[in-house]
């Protein structure tokens, strides 16, 4: 039994599967009345074509075009609708012969107004009638559009704006278009610090930052040079420009320090002396010991 009714149920959801397909194909095949877009510029004039496709024929209608500012509805050009007449925007046709083809049915030029802003703008459709041998045609109708891009601005730009970089910040300028009104922003290099160096005693000069408060010392980078000015030592710092003669108690390098040739030419005396006092003692030695054992 379950089986039985599993069976029927299975051909009803087919068969409902395929009555959604027919409702589907059927509305596909139903007359359609529409219009193109077109792309424009302000000031220009564009054409709309008002087209028919799933045609199942007709012998008379009514149509009529209409279109908002900034969009002014102009001359109307026939296609397959020959018959009738048009005025005021309103298309009647009435033909013994039916249309039956799809395609153009009649276009419309539109002009754009001067001052017209980037947007998209209707081309409305309204159709009063669509009838062979007085009876009604089942059709959807829908209207065309005229579209507006944006422009890309030719920008004019000025600087409105400037923040100077500081040491530790980078500043800024931002500029503004003369024309749109769009801004940017432009980073500046960070500044960095300035210094510059200022001496304030024997041991070590000052660096201070131009630009702000930041400061450390360095000690004196001291070079000695004796005997090349009329005093016997002098101190100099290449950093800073710093000189002293004469130093009193000096830390560093010290005065009384030997330069590398007296170091050298001590290393030398005292080795030499050492040798001699090492000959005589060996001398000495020998002395005493001819005395004791050789009589």
């Amino acid at each position: 039994m379950k089986k039985i009714i599993s069976f029927f149920v299975a051909v009803l959801l087919v068969a409902s599967m395929l009555t959604v397909g027919a409702f589907a194909d059927e509305t596909d095949v139903v007359t359609k009345v529409y219009g193109t877009t077109a792309t424009a510029q302000p000031g220009e004039t564009v054409t709309i074509s008002f087209m028919i496709s799933n045609n199942t024929g007709f012998d008379s209608t009514k149509m009529s075009v209409s279109a908002a500012a900034p969009l002014t509805v102009g001359e109307i050009t026939r296609g397959l609708m020959s018959g009738g007449d048009v005025f005021n925007n309103i298309i009647n046709h009435a033909s013994g012969a039916p249309v039956t083809a799809d395609g153009t049915l009649f276009s419309v030029s539109i002009k754009v107004a001067e001052d017209a802003q980037p947007g998209t703008y209707p081309v409305s459709l309204s159709v009063t009638r669509l009838n062979v041998n007085g009876e009604s045609l089942t059709y959807k109708a829908s209207g065309g559009a005229v579209v507006i891009p944006e422009v890309a601005c030719e920008h004019d730009w000025q600087l409105t704006e400037r923040v100077e970089s500081s040491c530790t910040e980078a500043g800024y300028e931002i500029y503004t278009c003369s024309k749109c009104g769009e801004t940017k922003r432009v980073d500046l290099k960070l500044a960095g610090h300035d210094y510059i160096i200022n001496i304030k005693n024997d041991e070590y000069h000052t660096y201070d930052c131009k630009n702000c408060d930041k400061t450390f010392d360095e000690n004196h980078d001291h070079i000695r040079y004796p005997g090349q000015f009329e005093d016997d030592d002098h101190w100099w710092c290449e950093t800073c420009g710093w000189e002293k003669a004469k130093p009193e108690n000096p830390t560093s390098p010290d005065p009384e320090e030997p330069v590398l040739g007296d170091i050298d030419s001590n290393v030398e005396s005292q080795f030499n002396f050492g040798l001699v006092a090492l000959i005589a003692v060996a001398c000495g030695a020998a002395f005493a010991f001819k005395r004791k054992f050789v009589k």
